[in-house]
């Protein structure tokens, strides 16, 4: 028939494109649809979201993470019961991904204002099942509007007409229209889903304290881990071989990487883990353990591929086989792939949190520095293994900033920083050895290009053993775990200076030190360093508590009405309190602490309070877990509470650090002063 004809030359137009061309329609289609339903839809607003931080996260990691997911699983549908290689499935979901502006501009004409959302209960999800396509039962209430059964009423019936046209064949069409609603709507239930797996209300898990602060981010990450596995699966179908090659890429040393962030979240743990609510009581607290490890795996495959692309000629000089000179990826592949790993890792990494997002590019960076022109770090003598010194920190900051947000840098442990910079810059210069031959054609400086390969070796040998003699030596490790770390040493290093590189025997070395190592450092009472104090950016409702207390304490409860853990304005509740209504101090307190992450601040309030009572070791127990997170203030603060209790020497001990890191005294009198 000539209508089919037409539309198979159509098709084919469409599936012989380029997919870079293709994404960005699927991008395009996505802000339109977020400003269309924000616009006509219950929010009544551009941005979607009351507060902007929230819509830049709706809009550019919720909206895209659970489309592009969508659009992932409708391509494999499509390309499994068609028979048809995946880009070109994948080409034609992209091209028809404009469907999705249909919903809000469809039901605008019906006055729109629906309120959408997920499906939460499983008597939803079976209410959903069963009358989807039934046009007289109102879905509405359900957050499931006409305009989106229009939608996906369209999508099925596109993706049945195109496996027909592209197979003969009407059974595969109505598997793959099938297939896909129940696709559909899985998505649109992992609440449901998420819950029964860990048998808990949805209101628990989507609205209580987590790691993941706000419910956008914890609804993304669960898309995100859907794309991950999908383009695994879409990976797989499109070359095995290929897929392989990415998923292995430098296998052996991605533990290194993820235990540096692991060592980071226990010690962020340790150092901040008293400021929230119910740690561990959630289960989005495991999912952002789970996230941070796949955001450190993508960005060690990204950091691994863009070497092997910029180090092509030296692996080629060096017979040594990498993804790209051994024949698994093209130039062009491998230049694809790094992208797709960059936004993946990125998406993660602000699921887990802004702070996060902030050191994990820093960290891509890093990986960016190393390998590319024009500075390329690994060309330079020891500044290389710095570099990635550097990487394996912000490894653990990021790990550790899911615990101490944006006061990471400065309350994580200094020693710790200083212990894995030392460590890895002198250990890491044994990994040159397999490049010798390429590295001093292209002028890579190295102990073996510089030196030699027999003096070389012997300074590899030497650097190995001083990073196992200095780590348990500034982690101030106890003498038995010293001699056997030092013991250990002895082993790497002879076996960092011989003519062949022990890869996997110096990496279960190094494993093997650090379990004693961070066992008996965690154990210790770890004290951060100190950090500034916030800056204040209400200063108007600071200043109006002083005038007119009353009316501050309207304002700011308006505000906590809108985010009740907004710490600025507890915060000045708290100084209400303690200036106007003592009694009700504690019970606020108790509250706060239960439902919200607390900060240093709000601790030394709260000893404020006491001290003012006169308990003395309640007043001494904030200002010393203000102290542990970096609060510069608690040492001012545990001068006064020590010269409460005539211990004069500690007073004097805590006056001249408050001295040395300038602690505001004006602030810790004015708790004191009325």
């Amino acid at each position: 028939m000539v209508w089919r004809t037409y539309m198979r030359k159509i098709l084919e137009f469409i599936e012989n494109q380029n997919p870079l061309k293709t994404t960005p329609i699927i991008i395009a289609s996505v802000i339109l649809r977020g400003i269309f339903e924000g616009s006509f839809e219950s929010a009544r607003n551009l941005h979607f979201q009351v507060s902007l931080y929230k819509a830049f996260l709706f809009f550019f990691l919720h909206q895209f993470s659970f489309y592009f997911a969508a659009f992932l699983l409708l391509t494999l549908i499509i390309a499994l019961t068609s028979r048809t290689n995946v880009f070109r499935a994948y080409n034609l979901v992209s091209t028809f991904s404009f469907l999705i502006i249909v919903p809000p501009l469809f039901d605008s004409l019906f006055g729109g204002g629906y309120k959408l959302k997920y499906i939460f209960t499983g008597d939803e999800f079976w209410e959903t099942l069963k009358n989807f396509f039934n046009p007289f039962y109102d879905l509405s209430p359900l957050g499931i509007t006409y305009g989106m059964r229009l939608e996906i009423t369209l999508a099925l019936l596109g993706i049945l007409i195109y496996v027909l046209l592209k197979t003969g064949k009407l059974i595969r069409g109505i598997i793959a229209g099938i297939l896909s609603f129940f696709v559909l709507l899985f998505l649109g239930s992992v609440p449901h889903f998420f819950v029964s797996i860990f048998n808990i209300s949805s209101g628990f898990a989507f609205r209580s304290h987590s790691l993941l602060y706000e419910d956008t981010q914890r609804y993304s990450i669960l898309n995100l881990f859907v794309i991950v596995l999908a383009l695994i699966f879409f990976a797989f179908l499109y070359d095995k071989r290929k897929a392989l090659t990415v998923l292995t890429l430098r296998i052996q040393k991605l533990p290194f990487y993820i235990s540096m962030g692991i060592v980071g979240f226990v010690l962020g743990y340790r150092v901040g883990g008293h400021l929230w609510p119910h740690p561990f009581k959630n289960p989005f607290d495991y999912i952002a353990l789970l996230g941070l490890i796949l955001a450190l795996s993508l960005s060690h495959h990204f950091g691994v591929l863009i070497n092997d692309i910029n180090d092509y000629e030296i692996d080629r000089l060096n017979g040594k086989k990498t993804s790209v000179n051994g024949g698994g990826l093209s130039l062009y592949e491998a230049k694809v792939i790094a992208g797709i790993l960059f936004v993946l890792a990125s998406a993660l990494f602000l699921s887990l949190g802004f702070d996060a997002l902030i050191l994990g590019l820093a960290t891509l960076g890093l990986a960016w520095i190393y390998s590319v022109d024009p500075i390329r770090t690994k060309r330079i003598y020891l500044l290389s293994t710095f570099t990635l010194g550097s990487i394996s920190v912000f490894c653990q900051l990021i790990g550790a900033s899911l615990w101490l947000k944006d006061k990471v840098i400065l309350a994580y442990p200094k020693e710790v920083i200083f212990a894995t910079l030392i460590g890895v810059s002198l250990a890491f210069t044994v990994k040159d050895i397999e490049d010798y031959k390429g590295d001093k054609a292209f002028g890579i400086l190295t102990n073996y290009t510089l030196f030699g390969m027999e003096i070389g070796r012997i300074l590899s040998g030497i650097f190995t053993f001083l990073a196992f003699f200095l780590i348990p030596i500034i982690l101030d490790s106890p003498i038995t775990v010293k001699l056997f770390v030092w013991i250990l040493g002895l082993i790497a290093s002879f076996l960092a200076s011989r003519k062949k590189f022990y890869e996997i025997p110096l990496w279960l070395l190094f494993f093997l030190m650090l379990i004693p190592v961070s066992y008996f450092y965690l154990r210790k009472d770890i004290s951060s360093n100190f950090s500034l104090r916030r800056d204040n950016p209400y200063s108007e409702i600071l200043g109006l508590l002083h005038k007119d207390p009353e009316l501050a304490l309207k304002e700011i409860n308006y505000y906590l009405s809108i985010d009740p853990c907004d710490l600025r304005f507890a915060n000045l509740k708290l100084l209400f309190f303690l200036y106007k209504n003592p009694d009700s101090l504690e019970r606020f307190y108790e509250k706060l602490k239960g439902e919200c992450q607390i900060d240093d601040r709000t601790l030394l309030i709260v000893g404020a309070y006491y001290l003012r009572v006169g308990n003395f070791e309640g007043a001494k127990e904030m200002g010393i877990k203000a102290l542990r997170v970096g609060s510069v203030d608690a040492l001012a603060f545990l001068e006064l509470v020590e010269d409460s209790l005539k211990n004069y020497d500690e007073a004097l001990r805590y006056s001249n650090l408050a001295k040395k890191y300038k602690a505001n005294y004006p602030f810790v009198y004015s708790l004191l002063s009325r």
